[in-house]
């Protein structure tokens, strides 16, 4: 099986784009482009959305099957899904299918991760009903935690 990088790029090329042509239709910018096809960089939630707009197959491009018309339409039902998020609920969702697709690459079978996953969900939904300054203090907290996390 393929990469996630190395189906991008072959969408890109399929597509006969150059990283910079395909990016600007993404909307990032070529190094984004490009640290996303070398798998050095995740993509955000926006990204997928803008490349499903594009007409991009995602069922190829996630998991290497391509689509069928059930399959298709749980996708663009996901998709309508993260439209709604804020970013924050974006990223976090992202976080949670990378968990479960890291699973499935490891033959875990959702399991390795699940607990994770688990874990992430109900911190999303705990945060999602506090109120805004309790909302404000998680935030910041979390750009903390996050800036002294070493880089990439």
């Amino acid at each position: 099986m393929t990469s996630f990088s190395d189906r991008l790029k072959a969408v890109r090329k399929g597509m006969g784009k150059s990283q910079a042509e395909f990016a600007e239709m993404a909307g990032v910018v070529t190094g984004s482009q490009g640290g996303y096809e070398r798998g050095a960089v995740e993509p955000t939630a926006s990204y997928f959305l803008r490349l499903a707009e594009m007409g991009v197959d995602m069922n190829f491009l996630l998991d290497s099957t391509h689509s069928a018309s059930e399959a298709a339409q749980r996708v663009q039902e996901l998709l309508a899904v993260l439209q709604r998020l804020s970013p924050t609920q974006q990223a976090m969702g992202f976080a949670m299918l990378s968990l479960l697709a890291q699973d499935g690459e490891n033959g875990a079978g959702g399991t390795g991760n699940a607990n994770e996953v688990w874990r992430t969900g109900r911190l999303v939904n705990q945060f999602s009903v506090m109120e805004p300054a309790g909302k404000a203090m998680v935030e910041m907290a979390a750009k903390g935690a996050m800036a002294d996390l070493p880089p990439k």
